[in-house]
């Protein structure tokens, strides 16, 4: 990712300094996944309470204004940032960052997933 690039909700790359303190925050919360929680004033859904990471297993959350790393089926990883969680459909909006396999400049891709 670029140190520029401006996703559509006007922000840019999340400093590891605030997604070091975010993780620590959640970490301390005993979630079911689908659960929303506000933590800091930001909104974060977990995705699962213990996931399995190939060298130890911890909770995954979604965070709202917060860059990530998502997995895609055949694609790797896929970095950008969580730009919006949503209640009915449960899901997040994410949109993937320039120098990803998915991005778009088109507005209109970026989807909620449940």
């Amino acid at each position: 990712m670029t140190d520029n690039f401006v996703y559509s909700d006007g922000s840019v790359e999340t400093f590891k300094e605030e997604l070091l303190e975010m993780d620590t925050f959640l970490q301390e919360i005993t979630a079911k996944a689908g659960e929303i929680h506000n933590v800091n004033g930001h909104r974060c859904l977990c995705i699962n309470p213990w996931a399995s990471y190939g060298g130890g297993a911890r909770a995954l959350w979604a965070v709202e204004g917060h860059s990530a790393q998502l997995t895609m089926r055949a694609s790797g990883y896929v970095k950008g940032k969580c730009l919006q969680i949503s209640d009915n459909p449960l899901g997040i909006q994410f949109q993937p960052s320039e120098n990803s396999y998915w991005y778009s400049d088109d507005p209109s891709q970026l989807g909620v997933r449940t």
